[in-house]
């Protein structure tokens, strides 16, 4: 991998693609394509492999990559959803599975205790002890699974959430 690291941005410049695409495709922050080509980070073995069949593909003379338009599509499709609730971008990886671990816990807390966890020890659950920044994080989590369609919020607010 150490190689690999070495070679990651003049590959990338050969394809001609730049940062931020690279980071769209494979859905981490262009931060992380920064340090992942300057080793500052490990790459998981799941994004070198993306990044090599990009990166690949595209040097090779194929052109773009079947995982590449797949991804594109499946973006246009994930921005019309959280669009059409109401949040303005797509949400980053990170924040999509911290919403699925808030899930699980409330899947969780509601088979052993038969109800429905407040908004804060949602909040809390992430690893936010600020009351403030942990409804902050919930309510985000919250929306995000009600667009993806696990939790439906009522009229009457966050707080009377419930399970699909």
């Amino acid at each position: 991998m150490a190689r690999i690291r070495g070679d990651l941005r003049r590959m990338r410049e050969h394809a001609g693609l730049k940062g931020e695409e690279v980071s769209e495709i494979i859905g981490v922050s262009s931060a992380i394509i920064y340090h992942w080509e300057n080793g500052k980070y490990a790459i998981a073995k799941h994004y070198e492999r993306d990044l090599l069949d990009i990166y690949g593909s595209v040097i090779a003379g194929a052109g773009v990559p079947a995982i590449v338009r797949k991804h594109a599509r499946d973006r246009e499709r994930l921005r019309l959803r959280f669009q059409s609730c109401g949040m303005e971008s797509i949400p980053r990886q990170p924040t999509v599975d911290r919403a699925y671990r808030a899930l699980a816990w409330i899947r969780y807390r509601h088979a052993e205790a038969g109800e429905y966890p407040s908004v804060s020890a949602i909040g809390r659950t992430l690893g936010t002890k600020n009351g403030t920044t942990a409804y902050i994080k919930a309510s985000r989590a919250l929306r995000i699974l009600a667009c993806l369609g696990h939790v439906r919020i009522p009229e009457g607010g966050l707080s009377e959430y419930e399970l699909i």
